[in-house]
């Protein structure tokens, strides 16, 4: 090989690293440069999990409560009925009285037997329900007796869908004034009870200021048969 020949390989030769060194050059390049990229990309498909929140859960339910009213339920007769709170209950001889510090008393009885219950008025007049009337109704009739005793006296319902009987009976001194629930369904009566005059009662309760005058309307709607 002659010295022109020497030459021109030696030219050709660093031409080829060059291109050679080059080329890595950028391959590295271009390898350094897409690395980010997909790792950018990959971070950006992964959604993060929400941390889970009770703020939109609804609240849980509250028992409500009616202010004011105590709840008196005969589980085993079947009947419900509100009275306020001030109220202290006692039984005596199968009646429950229901008095109160501030001046009020009433009482209730329950009873089994619809077609058993006579309901007595003044001078002993005796009146027994009647289902197809849905009324009490003259039991032992005398032709001395006034046309008013014979006239039904009919139940009316409640707010709460019972249905009873409001009477009076008395004299001079105390007025017992009553509301009296039939169940043929359940075959009791129920009567809800209170007195006024000039009398004190047995819990020292002055009648002539009996307060469950002016309540017991609302202890009566209140009053229920149990389903």
């Amino acid at each position: 090989m002659n010295m022109n020949q020497k030459g021109f390989s030696n030219i050709v030769l660093i031409v080829l690293i060059v291109i050679v060194l080059a080329g890595v050059v950028g391959y590295m390049a271009l390898v350094k440069k897409s690395a980010p990229t997909e790792q950018s990309n990959n971070v950006q498909n992964v959604q993060p999990t929400p941390p889970t929140t009770t703020n939109n859960l609804p609240p849980p339910p509250v028992a409500k409560e009616t202010s004011g009213l105590k709840t008196y339920s005969d589980n085993s007769l079947g009947f419900t009925f509100q009275y306020p709170n001030d109220y202290t209950v006692t039984e005596k001889e199968a009646a429950k009285t229901f008095y109160s510090s501030k001046g009020g008393e009433f009482w209730i009885k329950a009873v089994r037997g619809v077609s058993n219950y006579t309901l007595f008025q003044a001078d002993g007049i005796a009146y027994k329900y009647n289902s197809a009337n849905n009324a009490f109704e003259l039991a032992n009739k005398s032709p001395g007796y006034p046309a008013s005793y014979y006239n039904p006296q009919y139940l009316k319902k409640n707010t709460s869908g019972a249905f009873y009987l409001k009477t009076n009976v008395g004299d001079a001194v105390v007025i017992t004034t009553q509301h009296i629930f039939v169940s043929e369904e359940k075959d009791i009566v129920v009567s809800l009870n209170y007195a006024t005059g000039q009398n004190v009662s047995e819990h020292g309760i002055d009648l002539s200021k009996n307060k469950v005058a002016g309540e017991m309307q609302k202890i009566v709607d209140s009053f229920s048969f149990n389903p």
